[in-house]
């Protein structure tokens, strides 16, 4: 992605797009097991956000700053997540919704807020079903059984204050 887009700016790549892909590098960063870096992309993916700030892009952000805080302040975090949810439920996009809820609940079982964590889950793995996105679906599945351990990835936006205070310990 970083080749393709041209560097950390992604020059290369149409600029209404980039907050999407700050925030999959950042989902990557934390995944590849390098959460450190993952702020620098939420950082950008803010930033695209504040340049034009749509509801769509606002909820990039959003789950950009829910990935980037989610090892090191996972309750903060599961709330950023949730917001990020509501925000791509009401713009209709459910696979984008559902992969903010199990991030949610993911992180909401990594407190030891189980139940929460199950509900998440399940509603994620709702959303992904009637969606069709089964492979998706069977990952909330699998984290919903085994709450707390974290299966293998895949309303507004807060402001700067609000992020530094989520992820202040990170």
């Amino acid at each position: 992605l970083l080749r393709a887009g041209g560097g950390a700016e992604l020059p290369n790549l149409d600029g209404s797009s980039r907050v999407c892909w700050y925030q999959l590098l950042a989902e990557a960063e934390v995944t590849a097991g390098r959460p450190e870096r993952a702020r620098g992309w939420a950082d950008k993916a803010q930033w695209a956000a504040e340049a034009m700030p749509l509801p769509r892009k606002r909820a990039f952000a959003a789950l950009a700053w829910a990935w980037a805080t989610s090892t090191c302040d996972p309750a903060g975090a599961a709330a950023v997540a949730e917001r990020a949810a509501r925000m791509f439920g009401e713009l209709t996009d459910r696979v984008l919704q559902g992969r903010s809820l199990l991030l949610a609940g993911q992180c909401r079982a990594a407190t030891g807020d189980t139940e929460v964590a199950k509900r998440l889950l399940a509603d994620a793995e709702r959303v992904f079903t009637g969606c069709g996105a089964l492979g998706f679906a069977d990952q909330a599945s699998r984290a919903r059984r085994r709450p707390g351990r974290r299966v293998a990835p895949q309303g507004d936006v807060p402001s700067r204050s609000e992020e530094r205070r989520v992820g202040k310990e990170c």
